[in-house]
């Protein structure tokens, strides 16, 4: 059979021509086209209606046409005029609420004729509501009730089909019934961007009622505008595979589609096509429990492929499902697939709330650390590859761990000292699709010479705040994981202050300038013996104050490394030179440095 597709110049008038069906696939995203405010420009109900009724002042004298971009159909072959939409849901929405509007505007000032009026006005009226109506819906035979021309096929946790009727028919000020806050959010759009653009209409007409000859004359050539001089690119095709190939063409030359737009258009309509009952609240399922963003997907991605991704993270997506999957004697492929989305979803969701999902103390510890470090896009792969290898499941996995202890060494290495390759990830990602784990493992084990740098580091002074920073939490977890009664600490890195308990500008008359000698002072204020972490209102209430005062705040602190401050009843050198010992020996132990 011939794939054809056919660009077409059209106007608004055949777009919406007697007798068409526009379908919305459950598959694509919600309507999400929303006017937020006068002034902004981000929204894009308020920049159509500014640029078609600019264009519109400005060229009254002219034939010039107005382009709003292109669609991508499906026209189907057993309905006639009936096409099923790949892209251009939100433009044709928005355009059909705006009909809507205008037709529900002219119902309004038609209330306000003067009965015994120009009658002239009057038939214009009647006639120009009733093609608003013919612009909107499809007409009725045999008594029947007219159809909308736009057909939402989303039906998980509400019939938007039905809302969007309720908008268009102006019956209701806002969604009937009860949704959730997400749904909700949604099908108020319908109702708000009505109503956005019945306020438009209302300052540019009919400020006088009744109508004049003069306003009605005006709105006529508006919608004539809109009529015959509005145009839109309409590319038909003739089947699924090439208007979806047609539909990431324009996607990667710039639409807002996103790769997890171009993957729930992909499965849906795979597992539609294989007869698998309720793809779209599937779907739904996936996008409510589990973090299912574009970084998911390149992670993903990568993980299984162990290499940069040659065109974009969904070409890779396609790749691997047409290498990866066949059917089985009781399941189809993408069933297969879906599974296993689903499964790389769960592990994903593991690394990213790994404080509150993963139940083991070290592997939790170890993987919130490694988020705090950068290169976070190879740390996610490695760990999805790692997680997969071993299917974990969020417990006790000692294998895992000891892994995840080799790694953090590596990373904590590259962060501070070293220089960082994706050669390393990839190769370990590699071994561990192959099944080899401590081949893996392996790659990531530091030198004797970069053991030696980071033991250096450690030693020395850290002028850098954030890198003192991670290092404390790295001992705070590391001295948590040791401990004979766990107690599950949730530190927020973000919350967290770095405290130097000598102060870095000590204040006239407190005791460090009377306690400790310049030089003490020079060599040690920067080093982790000094410091300890504050959340930020307690560290600014600190300020540099004497150590009787600062105390005080350490006492309210529930981290063991800063009460203990709080009990000492004065800070000594020698106090101070072992406290940073036992934090330089207790992250030489955590990193495998000793």
């Amino acid at each position: 059979m011939t794939t054809v597709f056919t660009p077409q110049h059209s106007s608004l008038d055949s777009l919406f021509a007697g007798g068409t069906t526009y379908r919305i696939p459950p598959y694509q995203r919600p309507y999400s086209w929303q006017a937020v405010g006068r002034s902004d420009r981000d929204s894009q109900v308020i920049q159509m209606w500014d640029d078609l009724w600019h264009f519109f002042e400005e060229n009254r004298e002219n034939n010039r046409e107005y382009f709003l971009g292109s669609m991508v159909i499906i026209e189907e072959r057993d309905k006639l005029r009936t096409y099923e939409v790949i892209d251009g849901q939100q433009r044709l929405t928005t355009l059909v609420l705006l009909f809507a509007a205008m037709r529900c505007f002219l119902r309004e000032a038609e209330n306000h004729l003067v009965p015994d009026g120009d009658d002239t006005i009057r038939r214009w009226f009647s006639k120009a509501i009733q093609t608003l109506e013919s612009f909107t819906y499809n007409e009725a035979s045999l008594g029947l009730v007219p159809t909308l021309k736009l057909k939402v096929e989303r039906t998980v946790l509400g019939d938007f089909n039905q809302l969007l009727e309720a908008a268009v028919s102006c019956k209701a000020e806002g969604p009937p019934g009860k949704l959730d806050p997400k749904n909700q959010e949604i099908a108020g759009r319908y109702f708000k961007n009505r109503d956005y653009f019945h306020s438009r209409l209302r300052e540019k007409f009919f400020a006088a009622k009744p109508a004049s000859v003069e306003e009605v004359r005006k709105f006529d050539e508006f919608f004539k505008f809109l009529q015959a001089r509005v145009a839109i690119v309409l590319i038909k095709s003739s089947d699924f595979t090439t208007a979806y190939r047609i539909f990431e063409i324009l996607n990667n030359r710039g639409l807002p589609l996103s790769s997890v737009d171009l993957l729930r258009n992909f499965v849906l309509q795979r597992l539609d096509e294989a007869k698998i009952p309720n793809p779209d609240k599937r779907w739904e399922r996936l996008e409510a429990e589990y973090p299912l963003t574009e970084g998911f997907i390149g992670r993903w991605t990568e993980s299984i492929s162990a290499a940069q991704p040659r065109m974009s993270a969904f070409n890779d997506v396609q790749s691997i499902f047409e290498r990866g999957y066949r059917d089985s004697p009781t399941e189809k492929k993408i069933e297969i697939f879906y599974r296993d989305l689903e499964q790389h979803l769960a592990w994903y969701k593991f690394i990213v709330n790994a404080e509150t999902d993963i139940e083991d103390t070290a592997i939790r510890n170890s993987v919130s650390f490694l988020k705090l470090l950068n290169n976070e896009r190879y740390t996610y792969d490695v760990l999805l590859a790692l997680f997969r290898h071993r299917k974990y499941e969020g417990g006790e996995d000692t294998e895992l761990s000891a892994f995840l202890r080799t790694y953090r060494s590596h990373a904590l290495y590259v962060y501070l000292v070293g220089r960082f390759t994706s050669q390393k990830s990839y190769a370990a990602i590699k071994h561990l699709n192959e099944g080899r784990l401590e081949q893996a493992r392996q790659v990531f084990v530091l030198s004797a010479h970069e053991k030696k740098s980071l033991v250096d580091f450690l030693e020395e002074p850290i002028e850098s705040n954030e890198y003192a920073k991670r290092l404390l939490f790295a001992y705070v977890w590391h001295s948590e994981e040791a401990g004979p009664d766990v107690v599950k600490q949730f530190l927020q890195y973000d919350q967290a202050t770095l405290e130097h308990i000598m102060p870095q500008q000590p204040a006239d008359g407190t005791n460090w300038l009377t306690d400790f000698d310049a030089a003490f002072r020079k060599g040690f204020t920067y080093r982790l013996g000094n410091m300890t972490l504050l959340t930020a209102s307690r560290n600014s209430a600190n300020k540099n104050y004497d150590f009787s005062k600062k105390k005080k705040v350490y006492g309210k602190s529930i981290l063991a490394m800063t009460v203990e401050l709080a009990a000492q009843p004065a800070l000594t050198k020698e106090y101070l030179e072992e406290r940073h010992r036992r934090i330089v020996d207790t992250l030489r132990e955590a990193f495998l440095l000793k």
